[in-house]
């Protein structure tokens, strides 16, 4: 049997073949599709696209990761920048998050905050 090599690509995985003499087939391969590279979890992203696409793998880290801003950001003792009237936020503000791409590349806690502040006003 010939020596060769061959080069296969499947959807999100590329992968080489070498053919050797005696007809061993090796294989290689690595992940092309960028969500490889995401967090399974959103807490720790280092954007808001990142923190996106971990929200769609763990919902409770993607709560937990919002309830950490939302009581970082809340003034205890003076007027508030966001005033919550549900205790149903974490879909409004992924949903605010994913709809305004303009967030994509700032901290999570950036945007999350702007989030708040732009979903649940105090009016």
């Amino acid at each position: 049997m010939k020596s060769g090599r061959a080069n296969v690509v499947l959807p999100g995985r590329r992968l080489s073949a070498t053919v050797l003499g005696s007809g061993l087939l090796l294989l290689s391969g690595f992940m092309a599709d960028a969500t490889a590279l995401e967090p399974a979890s959103p807490v720790g992203a280092a954007t808001v696209k990142v923190f996106l696409a971990g929200c769609r793998r763990d919902q409770g880290g993607c709560a937990l990761a919002i309830g950490s801003v939302l009581l970082d950001r809340t003034n205890f003792t003076g007027p508030s920048a966001f005033c919550l009237r549900t205790t149903d936020y974490v879909g409004p503000l992924t949903r605010w998050l994913t709809d305004n791409p303009a967030t994509a590349q700032m901290s999570p806690n950036e945007g999350i905050f702007l989030a708040l502040k732009t979903v649940y006003p105090c009016t």
